[in-house]
């Protein structure tokens, strides 16, 4: 088994945290570990004599493990038992996990599947999660130590803590999270900045917008500048939902400062009256550039805060946001506009 994890540790998908993980037990030499205990809870040992007996937390991960391997055949629509499942088609499996998880993820279930000459069964990634302390003291709930989630959800939507903690993410060291910190944050950001952002954009587009957003007219260098802006924020997207390297973290932050940009160049075609007829081509073009951050903004924020992106889509007319949304040209691409545009669901 010693060799086994040497050469998982030794693959180039692992983060630096696993792999100094592994090779410090590797160094120390491997433990004893207990697989089952005579318990009321966990998976009963199906072994005569031992029908009392249950294996240990520690050890279900590799049953959970194979399990989610059959989950993924059979929503692909070819279900199987993990033993059933030609090597050559197996799906390919990530793991995230908090660091102190370890040992499970990174010692039990890469060694007793080399063991078992399951290679084709190890995990594909590893995302590790360092621990988060709350106002610098680990967390507690015997000690009442903890953020309770339902006492702060109970004053309104739980997506705005969803979206702080993926920006906190505790990637590589530890991150600390205070609840003063998380308000202030809420406060400047969420119920600011991107209820300012999005309202303006609303304006934009409904300087123009009838049944269905009519094609760019005039340009300005200010919509070129803009336009540029959107198409590298839709290649940072792209970026960050890497698989190899995906990376919430920088997402958010990405997310925070593209809201801005959507803020200012609204204001921008804003401080024109848009009763002004020659205005009429310039605000064409700005309403289709506007649309054009708002499709990447509900993209990105999707898998962070569905809510909210299904709002902003729903605003535009349109589904569910997808990553493939990203490969059309929202300046050509047909929107038919619902009756009501708000691209905060009503907000």
């Amino acid at each position: 088994m010693h060799d086994a994890l040497e050469s998982f540790a030794s693959r180039s998908f692992l983060p630096i945290y696993a792999k100094h993980y592994i090779e410090s037990w590797l160094r120390r030499g491997l433990p004893e570990v207990c697989i089952s205990n005579p318990t009321r809870e966990g998976i009963r040992l199906p072994i005569p004599g031992f029908e009392c007996q249950r294996f240990n937390i520690t050890i279900e991960h590799v049953p959970r493990h194979l399990l989610a391997l059959e989950m993924i055949r059979e929503k692909s629509g070819c279900p199987a038992l993990w033993y059933q499942i030609p090597r050559d088609e197996m799906p390919e499996l990530n793991i995230l996990f908090g660091a102190d998880n370890a040992f499970g993820r990174l010692l039990v279930i890469p060694g007793v599947l080399s063991a078992l000459d399951l290679h084709e069964m190890l995990p594909r990634r590893i995302f590790v999660n360092q621990m988060l302390t709350l106002d610098g003291k680990k967390f507690s709930t015997s000690r009442n130590h903890a953020i309770w989630v339902n006492d702060i959800i109970a004053k309104g939507s739980g997506e705005p803590l969803r979206f702080y903690l993926c920006r906190r993410r505790p990637d590589g060291c530890v991150e600390d999270f205070s609840l003063s910190s998380y308000e202030s944050w809420k406060r400047n950001f969420w119920d600011e900045r991107l209820l300012r952002s999005t309202g303006k954009a609303n304006q934009v587009i409904e300087r123009v917008a009838t049944d269905e957003l009519p094609c760019p007219g005039q340009w300005s260098a200010t919509d070129i500048a803009f336009l540029a802006e959107c198409r590298r924020f839709n290649a940072e997207v792209r970026a960050r939902f890497e698989a190899d390297y995906p990376d919430v973290r920088q997402l958010t932050r990405a997310i925070e400062a593209f809201v801005d940009a959507i803020g200012r160049y609204s204001c921008s075609v804003l401080h024109v009256p848009a009763a002004a007829k020659e205005n009429e081509a310039l605000n064409r073009t700005a309403a289709r550039a506007v649309t054009f951050a708002l499709v990447g903004l509900c993209v990105a924020a999707y898998p962070i805060i569905p809510d909210f992106a299904v709002s902003i889509a729903g605003s535009l007319g349109l589904g569910v946001p997808k990553l493939s949304w990203l490969d059309r040209d929202w300046m050509a691409e047909p929107v038919r506009m619902p009756e009501s545009t708000g691209a905060r669901g009503g907000e």
